[in-house]
């Protein structure tokens, strides 16, 4: 499998220190080296779909272009189990709404779940997580409640992880980068009911007589 790289920082150990400024909602990340390539690197954006519209940094779509993740097969009683194990999660969202959940998975086991406003900000949260645990993702699912994205998509595929589930839909861009990548994607999934749309050579439909619970 090919490595998609468009981090600011390789390595954890690069960091000096990281200061929040909570009145600014900002922050200073401070390296131990000095770095002369900041400035070519944050004029190189991508304008995504994203929440409105969104920007992402680095010249990602040149990075993506010879990245193809390894497919794994994904049976359909264990997307099933996976989903069950899910609904036990999202507290914040059944206390308060207004929330989206993420979560790194693996089989039927939610391996970290974050809640948060903004879905990117979750799943940042969990592949800063998977970084510094130096966690890989080709045995992984990413699962989340937000639109599948093309920057949904190009998140999952920076962490490695070849398998996008979602409870809600799929975005044009979303879907035709998923194409391209080799992801799997698989949306509207809650229950015994989703869609598959990518990858479908990868699921092995293993539960019988659900098949009409599930489409392409």
């Amino acid at each position: 499998m090919d490595t998609l790289r468009t981090r600011f920082i390789e390595d954890v150990d690069a960091l000096e220190s990281v200061i929040i400024d909570w009145d600014t909602n900002s922050a200073a990340v401070i390296t131990k080296e000095q770095r002369d390539d900041i400035d070519k690197t944050l004029s190189q954006k991508t304008v995504t779909s994203g929440c409105g519209q969104g920007t992402m940094y680095g010249n990602v779509m040149k990075k993506l272009e010879n990245l193809r993740l390894d497919q794994p097969t994904i049976k359909q009683s264990t997307l099933y189990g996976l989903l069950e194990a899910l609904t036990h999660h999202n507290d914040t969202y059944r206390a308060a709404g207004a929330v989206h959940g993420c979560a790194v998975c693996q089989g039927t086991e939610i391996v970290s779940f974050v809640e948060d406003v903004g879905r990117h900000n979750a799943v940042d949260t969990l592949a800063g997580e998977m970084w510094l645990k130096g966690q890989t993702g080709e045995d992984k699912i990413f699962y989340t409640t937000g639109r599948l994205t093309s920057e949904m998509v190009i998140k999952v595929a920076q962490m490695g992880i070849p398998v996008l589930l979602s409870r809600s839909g799929v975005t044009q861009m979303g879907y035709d980068l998923a194409q391209q990548l080799g992801i799997t994607m698989i949306a509207r999934a809650k229950g015994h009911r989703f869609q598959l749309f990518s990858g479908a050579e990868n699921m092995v439909f293993d539960v019988k007589g659900n098949q009409d619970d599930s489409n392409e």
